[in-house]
């Protein structure tokens, strides 16, 4: 150290250069960074000449990750307001598992010199795991619902040589007390309350074409909110159902977490009520989808219309139907049945159109 005594040597008055040599048998051992070298100079220093007192350092305010704040949101509206059961599972697939449920193990990236050939592939999706854990948890209760936010590989990635990864959300609620259509709907309020409180934005659905063996082959859609396509809902195979339980209705939903926190958040806006009664007409329709028939209202753009809402759905002799409730108000007067007549006979009409007609 150029020769500096112990007396000779100051660090905080000494103010030229100086070249440190460290000898070839500290080298190789304590003496391999910075820090290493700061610790030798302050131990000659000496610990004892230092000021003892509290380190300053400014605090800035931080930004909480839109991602990571979304993803919290998501898990307290499902743990505290639907009481369901947050899992947590391995990013590979069960190979013994997926086929003793009759479903595939899709081809996917493999782990290298994996232990036991059994799960050595990716996953591309969480649903088939989080089914595999639903099949361990059927004589504990007889409904019951579980999520998991985890992680998902599709691919690699041609540019970088990396894995496509996703961070995906997961649900899945099991039933076998409810129809499969009172447990679809169950699902399908779910993900409108998170879209609701976490964005303030409505969630519509497009029909989606099954790809995967455990999807059903029509009851399939498309989650879409704020314009984006943040992932889908759907019925589990009736294959993949028997081999879970017999008697049970299985319905799933999975959404991309990064797609859905880069939704704009829309600002809360306050629409006063109206001091006039509201009004409220029920129509029961001849279909099996709530869609067209919402499109039909919402497309007639009456200021009395506030909302649809779906109510109920029946299914005898004559087929299937749905039933919707309407909601009618106006700020300036009481509404007459002839006003609520009038948009409901064009949401008929509009209807009847379609092929869709009134059950008599």
């Amino acid at each position: 150290m150029n020769n500096l005594s112990d007396k000779d040597f100051d660090p905080f008055t000494f103010d030229t250069e100086f070249i440190i040599e460290v000898p070839s048998w500290r080298a190789t051992k304590d003496v391999t960074m910075k820090a290493d070298i700061i610790e030798e100079i302050t131990r000659i220093y000496g610990y004892d000449n230092f000021d003892v007192h509290t380190a300053e350092s400014p605090l800035y305010p931080v930004r909480i990750d839109t991602e990571k704040s979304a993803e919290d949101s998501i898990k307290d509206i499902l743990v505290k307001r639907y009481s369901l059961h947050e899992l947590h599972s391995y990013i590979w697939t069960y190979n013994d598992e997926y086929k003793a449920l009759g479903m595939e193990v899709e081809d996917n990236i493999k782990l290298i010199n994996a232990t036991n050939p059994n799960i050595e592939t990716i996953r591309r999706s969480i649903v088939p795991t989080q089914l595999c854990q639903v099949k361990y948890n059927t004589d504990y209760a007889s409904d019951f619902g579980v999520f998991e936010i985890g992680r998902t590989v599709d691919g690699v990635n041609s540019e970088t040589n990396l894995c496509n990864e996703y961070k995906k959300l997961c649900i899945t609620l099991f039933s076998k007390t409810k129809t499969t259509e009172k447990l679809y709907f169950e699902l399908r309020d779910i993900l409108a309350v998170i879209a609701d409180d976490i964005k303030h934005e409505s969630i519509s659905f497009e029909k989606a074409e099954a790809v995967h063996s455990y999807q059903h082959p029509r009851n399939l859609n498309k989650v879409i909110c704020g314009g984006k396509n943040i992932g889908e809902i759907g019925v589990v195979h009736p294959v993949v159902t028997k081999k879970i339980d017999k008697k049970a209705n299985i319905v799933y939903a999975e959404i991309d977490v990064a797609e859905f926190a880069e939704v704009t958040a829309k600002s809360i806006q306050y629409d006063e009520p109206s001091k006039y009664p509201e009004m409220e007409a029920d129509l029961t329709f001849m279909c099996d989808r709530f869609a067209p028939i919402g499109s039909a209202v919402y497309t007639q753009h009456s200021p009395i219309v506030k909302k649809v809402s779906y109510v109920d759905s029946y299914t005898d002799e004559s087929g299937k139907s749905i039933t919707v409730r309407i909601h009618f108000s106006d700020k300036s007067k009481t509404l007459t049945r002839e006003e609520v007549s009038a948009v409901t006979d064009k949401v008929v009409a509009k209807l009847a159109e379609q092929g869709i007609a009134l059950k008599s």
